[in-house]
């Protein structure tokens, strides 16, 4: 068997279209899971702080200190997941914008293409939601376990 045959170009464009469909459905993928990952990034630590607080019996132990840092330790691990699913999808969507260079117009360009025009700006709304909503959430799981370890240090605040 040669791997000189050209193969047709019906099936070529077939295949292609097919990878789209798939690539575009991880993409999909992807763009669910950071939702459902930011979703987690909030309720998870409010049940943690919320169930620490009522919790008498590790008031004053080195485990329920450790607790209460647990959920900036779960941030972390998020985001990281985070910015996989992010950095997963800026990949096949640069895949998908030669593909589409390849095919589409070079007026029209395609989904991706014009996207991309908008990813380009950093002043989108999204970018500055997304990065204000992180640090949020970082200094919120940052602050929590220090004032709490800080109070148990001195005695409550009154």
């Amino acid at each position: 068997m040669s791997l000189d045959v050209v193969p047709d170009p019906a099936k070529q464009i077939d295949f292609h279209i097919k990878e789209l469909e798939g690539l575009r459905a991880e993409i999909s993928f992807y763009t669910h899971e950071i939702r459902w990952l930011e979703r987690a990034a909030v309720i998870g630590p409010v049940t943690v702080y919320s169930w620490l607080a009522v919790q008498e019996r590790l008031e004053n132990s080195l485990t329920g200190l450790f607790a209460w840092w647990l959920p900036f330790i779960l941030i972390c691990f998020i985001w990281l997941r985070r910015r996989h699913a992010e950095r997963s999808i800026l990949r096949i969507a640069s895949y998908l914008r030669k593909v589409e260079d390849h095919f589409a117009l070079r007026t029209l360009g395609g989904w991706e293409n014009y996207v991309e025009g908008l990813r380009s700006n950093p002043t989108t709304r999204w970018r500055k939601f997304s990065r204000t909503f992180w640090i949020c959430i970082f200094v919120v799981c940052l602050l929590v376990p220090a004032l709490v370890t800080f109070e148990r240090s001195i005695g409550p605040f009154r």
